[in-house]
């Protein structure tokens, strides 16, 4: 039976590109301390990313008319910003962009809009998955929601108090909740088919993380 493309008049939709335009402007406004290109076009490039990234399935469906796969990727979307802050960081000799800050940017706004992203879950009622605690079923998605969150708001105050540390503590928690989540939802493939790629966001945040932890020494 085939699934239908996502009604772009629901509530959940709108909900889903208001939680993504409220990350974007997290990374615009924190990476526009730091760079004289602004935080609206910093913003818009954050919010194209992860779109562009997470509906691309979107497109291939169409395409391949294999509607069963139009669900949204959120690996796809984190994988896509994770290579624009890497580009970012690229630029830093020639834009005077601080890496450090770049990556304090994109460990709070990927994990407010994982965090978010999980909202939406619930809402729709996907990607359930009790995990046993003491005895206890949790629903998984809670966790990412709590959890995310809490690193965002702990990047954010570092960013302020102490940048050398935000990035890195902002893209290590992200990591470690991602390959925990999915750990327990049943691992990860890394690179192919490109229809379903879980996993796929950690390879471009561990390459950021080395560049951030590079940046950290040299600096």
């Amino acid at each position: 039976m085939l699934t239908r493309l996502p009604d772009l008049r629901s509530i959940v939709v709108l909900y889903r590109i208001a939680a993504l335009a409220a990350a974007g402007l997290v990374f615009g406004t924190m990476l526009g301390q730091a760079s004289a290109a602004g935080w609206i076009v910093a913003a818009a490039a954050f919010f194209a990313a992860v779109l562009a990234g997470s509906s691309y399935r979107f497109i291939i469906a169409v395409w391949t008319e294999r509607y069963r796969f139009a669900a949204a990727s959120w690996s796809g979307g984190a994988a896509a910003a994770a290579w624009l802050s890497l580009a970012l960081c690229a630029t830093a000799p020639v834009s005077g962009i601080d890496p450090l800050m770049v990556a304090a940017a994109h460990g709070t706004a990927i994990n407010l809009a994982y965090a978010l992203a999980r909202g939406g879950c619930l809402l729709t009622g996907c990607c359930a998955t009790p995990i046993a605690v003491r005895s206890m079923a949790i629903d998984i998605r809670w966790l990412e929601i709590v959890l995310c969150g809490a690193v965002a708001a702990l990047t954010a105050m570092l960013a302020q108090a102490e940048l050398r540390y935000a990035g890195l503590v902002g893209i290590a928690g992200y990591l470690a909740l991602r390959q925990f989540a999915l750990s327990a939802r049943g691992g990860h493939r890394l690179w192919w088919p490109p229809l379903r790629q879980p996993g796929i966001d950690l390879f471009p945040h561990l390459l950021l993380g080395i560049a951030v932890a590079s940046a950290f020494v040299w600096q």
